[in-house]
């Protein structure tokens, strides 16, 4: 019998040296892959719209990034800043590395969002950019926040668009569009009120306004604002119902101030599912208030 076959491990002592080894380089590798941030080898794949989609963004910011220009070099640690102190409030920030003379993306200290290697120059050419190491900006709804930034221009922008949450009070409609038994009827009427309530509390793109502040808001006007209108401080929701045809819950956010509806969104209502409809229509609501982002 082979000295190896009788003695097993025993008689290779190095075995579990190296199976600790490989453990721990396997373990690295894992971590350094969940903190590594996404990379779009190819350039035509920035796509502002699909992280403007994601629940949590509230704002995104694509940065062109030329490792052979110093001055766009010197401008990264500042762009880092920008992305570190508003990261947590729903800024995703996208790198693009544009024309790289070694065909990469390079290391930088700090992990945005996403980095791309725009090998051939292809972003630039479609955000319609005259130079790097300049930032452009969109919120959740697609509106433009500024083209061609430096960082100081980028802070800017960035703290007006996400330094307030807009925050909504939710009404229930007791005027003739509403089904009159559902508005009357204080458990419907609740359960709606708790739906919307939902919905407002899932997204940090805006906040629900409960209290004396939210009850002295005017409803506004269902007429609509002119298209793209900026979003109010202190806006209201209004829920209805309508029962002619296929039941369903409305959802309108409407401007006290400005004196007219925003955006619209609807749900389909089951009955004693009040809530679950209103929900939906909220949820609706934010969705129509998004458009694709314009790169130009």
């Amino acid at each position: 019998m082979n000295r190896h076959q009788t003695l097993g491990p025993l008689a290779r002592p190095w075995l579990p040296t190296l199976a600790l080894l490989m453990m721990t380089m396997t373990l690295t590798l894992a971590s350094l892959t969940l903190l590594a941030p996404s990379v779009s080898v190819a350039s035509e794949r920035l796509d502002v719209d699909r992280h403007l989609r994601a629940a949590a963004t509230r704002a995104v910011v694509v940065i062109l990034h030329a490792s052979w220009s110093a001055e766009s070099t010197a401008r990264l640690p500042a762009w880092g800043k920008v992305h570190d102190a508003w990261h947590a409030k729903g800024l995703r920030t996208v790198i693009v590395n544009t024309q790289d003379p070694t065909g990469g993306c390079g290391g930088m200290a700090w992990v945005p969002d996403e980095v791309i290697c725009d090998v051939d120059g292809a972003v630039p050419a479609k955000l319609g950019a005259t130079g790097v190491g300049v930032a452009y900006a969109w919120d959740w709804r697609g509106r433009a926040l500024g083209r061609g930034l430096d960082p100081a221009g980028l802070q800017a922008s960035i703290a007006g668009a996400l330094g307030e949450t807009p925050a909504l009070a939710v009404r229930v409609d007791k005027g003739p569009a509403a089904h009159k038994a559902a508005a009357a009827h204080k458990a419907q009427a609740a359960a709606l009120l708790s739906g919307a309530a939902e919905a407002l509390k899932a997204t940090p793109r805006l906040a629900a306004l409960a209290g004396a502040e939210g009850r002295k808001l005017g409803l506004g006007d269902a007429k609509p604002c002119e298209r793209g209108r900026a979003l109010p401080s202190r806006g209201v929701v209004v829920l209805g119902v309508e029962r002619d045809g296929r039941p369903t819950v409305t959802a309108a956010l409407r401007d006290p101030a400005a004196g007219c509806t925003i955006a619209e969104g609807s749900a389909g209502l089951t009955p004693g599912k009040e809530a679950a409809g209103a929900k939906g229509a909220v949820v609706d609501l934010i969705r129509a208030l998004q458009r694709p982002a314009k790169l130009r």
